[in-house]
């Protein structure tokens, strides 16, 4: 089960619609490992696909939008491997344009979760008989 669906993608990264045939599942994939996955480890983003009403705020305003650039980034990378000569430097430079948005919904992504979720820190102290033991 994955976090957004295809007509999701679509209608965060693209102004004009396009077919959903055209965004590969594997792309998509990919993208969820590389940039989400990577970040917040697997672990916490099963919970997240389980209980996706408990992470509303990141799920909408910091996962989707990630995933969403970064999979129209790869697409459009494609259709400019794909392309005729002439279209070439037009696909070029509106890839780069959807990188740079790609790369700050990514940096937004990791100062929120770092803000939000800080890592578990464990101290030498022992917990016994639920008394703390310095």
């Amino acid at each position: 089960m994955s976090i957004i669906t295809k007509s999701e993608i679509i209608s965060i990264a693209y102004i004009t619609p396009i077919d959903e045939a055209d965004l590969k599942d594997e792309i998509i994939a990919t993208v969820i490992n590389k940039f989400i996955v990577s970040v917040i480890n697997q672990s916490f983003y099963d919970e997240i696909v389980l209980y996706p009403e408990n992470y509303t705020t990141f799920i909408e305003t910091y996962i989707k939008p990630c995933i969403a650039f970064y999979v129209k980034y790869f697409h459009i990378y494609q259709l400019s491997l794909d392309a005729g000569i002439i279209q070439v430097e037009f696909l070029k430079n509106l890839s780069d344009e959807v990188l740079e948005i790609a790369t700050d919904k990514y940096n937004l992504l990791v100062n929120y979760y770092n803000l939000t979720y800080p890592p578990i820190s464990f101290s030498s102290k022992q917990l016994i008989s639920g008394f703390l033991i310095p």
